[in-house]
């Protein structure tokens, strides 16, 4: 009996209006602008894989190729060349490396790059996470970023290691394939 009653004065509140202005009106929806939630997942990625290098930036002698392809977002961007730069020079601590970025003004996007903010960071991007864990973390985020250049990646780590068989050739090839997998 109550819904009965509701929606029969609903239906009289509908119609009133709408006999007023001779037609029937629709309340006035109001639209925003949708987000597009794939270009957010994707720099937060890439932040992370930002966040991953800065704590074990002696990942950068297996990942600079992979690393210098992706598009970031600008602030990202401007701290991946920070690094590189730094890593030129042969500063692979985390330590020196945000004494280089800080020295080079790079500081506030290094401070982006490992906040928990909008997401965590993942275990792997720990100052306390062990170099093969922070490796395979990596490459994990960098075939979600881009599939095609990980099975390029993948196939370039196959030849290096059928050349030279040794410890970190089969590190980055078996990181690669569980990245993959």
């Amino acid at each position: 009996t109550v819904a009965a009653e509701f929606r029969k004065t609903l239906l009289e509140r509908f119609y009133r209006r709408s006999t007023k202005t001779g037609k029937a009106t629709r309340p006035a929806v109001r639209r925003t602008r949708p987000i597009n939630i794939f270009d957010q997942t994707q720099a937060e990625r890439g932040r992370c894989l930002v966040a991953i290098l800065l704590r074990h930036p002696d990942l950068l002698r297996d990942t600079e190729e992979a690393f210098t392809t992706l598009t970031l977002t600008p602030a990202m961007a401007r701290l991946r060349d920070a690094m590189l730069h730094a890593s030129e020079r042969n500063e692979l601590d985390s330590t020196a490396l945000l004494t280089h970025l800080n020295a080079s003004g790079a500081l506030e996007e290094a401070a982006q790059a490992l906040s928990s903010a909008p997401y965590p960071l993942p275990a792997c991007s720990h100052a306390d996470a062990m170099p093969a864990d922070a490796e395979a973390g990596w490459w994990e985020l960098f075939g979600l970023l881009n599939k095609s250049r990980l099975d390029e990646e993948l196939s370039a780590a196959s030849r290096a290691f059928e050349e030279c068989p040794n410890e970190a050739t089969q590190r980055r090839l078996i990181a690669l394939r569980t990245a993959q997998n």
